[in-house]
């Protein structure tokens, strides 16, 4: 049984969603953001387990941030234009783990592996590369999104978008 308390915070800051980013710079800066948010909670020892395009916000006019040591490219970056919500499925990384066969994340945006996994009723670990390939469909999902708003989708980008 997975124990968890409720909780909630409340913050001065207002996100706005992924898909109304001003363009490709806006979109793209939020997603770095957060994917550096997604690597600062795994050198905590967490794994967020349901990033997705609902969970991540782009944040107008950013934030003060402390910036990424770990990663160079980023070291001068002191304000933050994305970040990484909805922590509710997030659990620390520490010891051995059990196997699990309950599905965490929204399956749209969920790595191959898990859903290879969870299509077999295998069990499995959710590991922080899951996470990172959430990343990826999350903007892969954007991609299509953009095409299909602006009426620019060739046939199989159609096709992909149904199916997502």
């Amino acid at each position: 049984l997975d124990r968890r308390t409720y909780s909630y915070s409340i913050y001065k800051t207002i996100g706005k969603p992924l898909n109304q980013a001003h363009g490709p710079k806006e979109l793209l800066r939020a997603i770095i953001h957060a994917t550096v948010g997604l690597h600062n909670l795994f050198l905590q020892g967490y794994e967020h387990r349901d990033v997705s395009l609902g969970n991540i916000m782009i944040v107008p006019g950013g934030f003060k941030c402390d910036p990424p040591t770990q990663l160079p490219a980023l070291e001068r970056e002191s304000i933050c234009y994305g970040i990484l919500i909805d922590g509710d499925q997030a659990i620390p990384r520490k010891g051995d783990r059990a196997l699990q066969q309950s599905k965490f994340g929204t399956l749209p945006f969920m790595s191959l592996r898990l859903l290879f996994m969870m299509a077999a009723n295998e069990p499995t670990l959710h590991t922080p590369l899951d996470d990172l390939e959430s990343v990826v469909h999350t903007l892969g999902y954007l991609a299509l999104d953009y095409s299909e708003r602006h009426n620019t989708q060739t046939t199989i980008e159609k096709d992909w978008f149904q199916n997502f």
